[in-house]
Parts: structure tokens; C-alpha cells; sequence
């Protein structure tokens, strides 16, 4: 089968960065639905400049909401009891991210992804300590912006399952 059976571009009125941007959200929405995560995280690769702030002086968007919806307040809730007691933000924190967030309901479902693979890898380990559940939160948070890099202190196997589960779980692959 061709592209062409499934999209069609018009290349004499767009330009070649709109055509390739088209292309991708067709051919890899994986890549698509990340790039401007992935775009600032090679940015600041690139620019080599580590600096350290405290989340208190983060500036943080505006609230596109006032209010959300009680079903996506229960999914959030179970991220924050899960995966989320690794992270310093409440409750009330949390829920006041997802409502500066233009699309939260994507945004739960990409962290709901990432519970579950905590779950399930901290169930498939053995003498499992607040170090490793805060190394596996800390790296399933890294895979959702840069799959398949290694951030943590986890062993080459425990990364390679671990991202293996989180692959399993996320609708992106």
C-alpha cells in the first residue's frame, strides 16, 4: 500500500517543514504527539547549561479551566496515589496542573500509562524500597518525554523490563 492511498499533500502551497510535520503525525503520531517534548529536551541537551531550581520559583502557565470534570478527579486522584507519591506536589497541586493543561484528558491518559507500568513492575520485584520506587517513577516520567534513555540507577535489566512494561502499557507504540 502507498501513502498516497491513505494522505494526501499538496507540496506546491506547503512548505517542506509542514509537509514532514503532516507526514509524521500520519506515519509515527508517536513521535508526532511528543515532538515538542522531545524538541525541548534536545534543546536543552544541546544547550549543555544545568541549572537547578526549586519548584517553588517555577512559573507555571494559566489556568485554561476553573474546574474539571469528577470522573477525571477520580483518574487523577489514582495517579497521585500511585505513581504520583513519588513527586513533591498534593493533591490540590496536581489537580491544578491537569487545569492548565490545554488537553488534560490526553495528559491522564499518558500518566495513567505510566501507573499502571509502575504497578506492575514494583509487583514483579523483590525487596522493593522507597529508592527503587522513586528510580522507576523518576524513569517511567523520563520515557514519556525521551523513550528508551536511561536516567536512573536502575540495573540494565530492571531498565529493560521496566521499559518493556511501560511499552506494553502505552498506546503511543
Amino acid at each position: 500500500m502507498y501513502l498516497a492511498d491513505k494522505y494526501a499533500l499538496n507540496t506546491t502551497k506547503d512548505s517542506i517543514q509542514s509537509i514532514a510535520f503532516q507526514l509524521l503525525a500520519v506515519i509515527r503520531p508517536d513521535i508526532f504527539s511528543n515532538y515538542h517534548r522531545m524538541a525541548v529536551y534536545h534543546r536543552m541537551a544541546k544547550e549543555d547549561k544545568t541549572k537547578e531550581y526549586r519548584f517553588e520559583d517555577i512559573n507555571i502557565g494559566p489556568k485554561k479551566r476553573d474546574t474539571l470534570p469528577g470522573k477525571l478527579i477520580n483518574r487523577i486522584k489514582n495517579i497521585h496515589f500511585g505513581i504520583g507519591v513519588n513527586f513533591p506536589l498534593s493533591m490540590e497541586e496536581d489537580i491544578d496542573c491537569y487545569l492548565r493543561d490545554s488537553d488534560p484528558e490526553s495528559e491522564i491518559e499518558l500518566w495513567e500509562n505510566m501507573n499502571a507500568s509502575y504497578f506492575e513492575f514494583i509487583d514483579s520485584q523483590e525487596n522493593v524500597g522507597e529508592n527503587l520506587k522513586f528510580e522507576v517513577a523518576s524513569q517511567l516520567l523520563h520515557f514519556s518525554t525521551y523513550p528508551k534513555t536511561k536516567i536512573s540507577s536502575l540495573t540494565q535489566e530492571q531498565f529493560e523490563e521496566l521499559f518493556k512494561i511501560w511499552k506494553s502499557n502505552s498506546h503511543l507504540y
